[in-house]
């Protein structure tokens, strides 16, 4: 499988795994616990498989490189807060750093993206992608400790579906990358 394929793929594998948790944490589908759990862990472990190979497709790119690697470990801590058998407060915990750990890896790759003088429309979907699961993960993280459990499902619902939007912008942006990609710039300006 060429490079751009493999990316094409990780970059979709991660988008569907981002909204597979997103569905989990969806106050109105009124699933049942253990769905929950299941539809996070299956969406975690995607997310952390398709990061996983993309820092390995993009090393030639070490910050968004190392990104994805804390991106994948992140995905790998919230994995372990539903499967271990732990007391509810370090799964707790765990999913809080798992989540910082996943919004630390996408805001690594915003620098490589915002200083680029000639963006392409690609670069440009993976600026605003990084952005938004940024701000997606922090809100979940966010969400743990918010009172009352209201407010806490409202701002982990709305956090996993920022996410996922920025997945699927990361995914358009995997699609168009190449020829089409050649097409389209954006000047820029970063001189302030």
């Amino acid at each position: 499988m060429d490079r751009n394929a493999l990316d094409r793929f990780a970059a979709w594998e991660q988008a569907l795994g981002t909204v597979v948790a997103a569905l989990a944490a969806t106050p109105t589908l009124n699933l049942n616990e253990t769905t929950k759990k299941n539809l996070s862990l299956i969406g975690n472990v995607l997310q952390g498989t398709a990061n996983g190979l993309e820092a390995d497709i993009d090393q030639d790119k070490p910050l968004i490189s190392y990104g994805e690697k804390i991106q994948a470990a992140g995905n790998s801590t919230v994995v372990a807060s539903i499967l271990l058998p732990l007391d509810e407060k370090t799964k707790s915990n765990l999913n809080i750093a798992g989540n910082l750990f996943q919004a630390t890896g996408s805001a690594m790759a915003i620098p490589y993206y915002l200083y680029i003088d000639q963006k392409k429309l690609s670069d440009v979907l993976n600026l605003y992608g990084n952005f938004l699961q940024t701000i997606g993960n922090s809100l979940q993280a966010l969400s743990a400790n918010l009172k009352p459990e209201e407010k806490s499902i409202r701002t982990n619902f709305a956090g996993n579906w920022i996410q996922a939007l920025g997945a699927i912008l990361q995914a358009i942006a995997a699609m168009i990358t190449g020829e089409d990609d050649d097409n389209v710039t954006v000047k820029t300006d970063n001189k302030g």
